[in-house]
């Protein structure tokens, strides 16, 4: 197919920066402006022609440094041919084969796809997520969950604060729980994934066992003490707000695991044996850990069991 393009100088004020066809969240990229400062712009950029003004099918990073920069002028290929706006998506994507996506980039690609280009499912598994770096379409899913939540939630995500794995658990909170979980218990504190995951399910059975609303759990005494205190880094004050939603969830179980804590500090006075609690939280019992090299060793083990019967009848 004969391709039917140009390269010219155009004005920086005759390009469009509305960005219909740009795959990323944000278009600041320190990496790249350093190089573009030491060297300029060595690939153009390409766009398509539109009435006066010209839109851009790949380069919006650069594009966006040269706006700030105030350049006057930058090298563009122009595309002649007439494409749809899906194809002309499609050719952003393509033009960025093998770059480097962030997650809050690939949700953002995605979501274009299906909301604004209406592309179907087969074509996302087959176009999109391969051109992405994406392996499996069962991510599909999640990237849709975590493209509707909040813009404060993807403001906490693409500054680090909040890990994209794991996100998608908030999309059971309507948009106003989601800025006020942002607020509160996300801007100040260290998460993981799996606290993200657990946390955001405790909540809401918090909500619906107890009746009350999210923003009474947060403004609960103990919880608001550990949001208000200055005296703690953000992942001591994200462990402590972990373990207070924890007990609020599980009374009964957060009490019997401080219990087992105080009493397993008196048993354990040998060192062949180790008391512990098994995994999950509602796993009844104990588990008893013996290493045993000796007879002598056997003995003391014995003696340990038959002197803390009592304690360890306690426990289960």
């Amino acid at each position: 197919m004969e391709r039917n393009v140009s390269t010219k100088l155009i004005p920086t004020e005759r390009i469009s920066k509305d960005f219909p066809y740009g795959l990323r969240f944000r278009y600041e990229d320190p990496r790249l402006e350093a190089s573009l400062e030491k060297v300029g712009i060595v690939f153009p950029l390409l766009a398509v022609p539109q009435r006066e003004k010209f839109l851009l099918v790949s380069g919006h990073k650069r594009f966006s440094y040269c706006v700030r920069m105030k350049w006057d002028k930058v090298p563009v290929t122009l595309v002649e041919k007439e494409f749809s706006d899906k194809e002309l998506f499609l050719l952003s994507l393509y033009s960025n084969w093998n770059q480097t996506f962030s997650d809050l980039d690939q949700m953002t690609a995605v979501w274009k796809a299906r909301e604004i280009f209406k592309m179907e499912e087969e074509d996302l598994e087959e176009e999109v997520l391969p051109a992405l770096g994406l392996p499996s379409p069962s991510l599909l899913e999640d990237l849709g969950r975590v493209s509707g939540l909040a813009e404060e939630i993807h403001d906490l995500i693409h500054s680090g604060k909040l890990p994209f794995r794991g996100t998608a658990a908030l999309s059971s909170f309507s948009k106003e729980e989601q800025r006020l979980l942002a607020r509160s218990f996300f801007e100040t504190a260290h998460w993981t994934t799996n606290q993200l995951v657990l946390v955001s399910e405790w909540l809401l059975d918090i909500k619906k066992s107890k009746k009350i609303s999210l923003g009474e759990v947060i403004t609960e005494e103990k919880t608001g003490e550990i949001l208000k205190s200055p005296h703690l880094d953000p992942r001591s004050r994200g462990e402590k707000l972990f373990e207070r939603v924890r007990l609020l969830r599980f009374p009964a179980l957060s009490q019997e695991e401080k219990n087992f804590r105080r009493l397993k500090s008196r048993l354990e006075e040998t060192k062949e044996i180790r008391v512990e609690k098994p995994e999950g939280l509602e796993t009844e019992g104990v588990l008893l850990r013996a290493r045993l090299r000796n007879r002598e060793g056997l003995t003391r083990v014995l003696q340990f069991l038959k002197t803390h019967r009592d304690s360890l009848e306690s426990l289960l």
